[in-house]
């Protein structure tokens, strides 16, 4: 498989499909679940911030928002958990 630097920029792509299935893992723990929920979040608070960057960027590419004004837009404001848990309110909010 070709690494992402050997590739021009144009051949990149996403594939949104299905992910792949697998047996369930022997000896989970509720932990493990749980260390688990937590990685879980935080990868859909990085897709959904790779999201919110690829729609800005097209903005850009199509005039409708100046690349100056961006400053301003970044990071996104997140919503705090009324616990104050950081990880309760990313896995709340994603």
């Amino acid at each position: 498989m070709a690494q992402m630097n050997d590739k021009a920029l144009e051949e990149l792509t996403v594939d949104y499909g299905e992910r792949p299935s697998m047996e369930p893992l022997e000896g989970v723990t509720d932990e493990h679940r749980k260390a688990g929920s937590h990685l879980a979040a935080i990868h859909r608070m990085h897709l959904r911030d790779v999201y919110y960057i690829g729609k800005l960027l097209e903005q850009v590419k199509d005039g409708s928002i100046n690349p100056s004004n961006l400053s301003g837009l970044w990071p996104p404001e997140e919503p705090q958990h009324p616990s104050g848990d950081l990880s309760a309110s990313v896995a709340s909010n994603v």
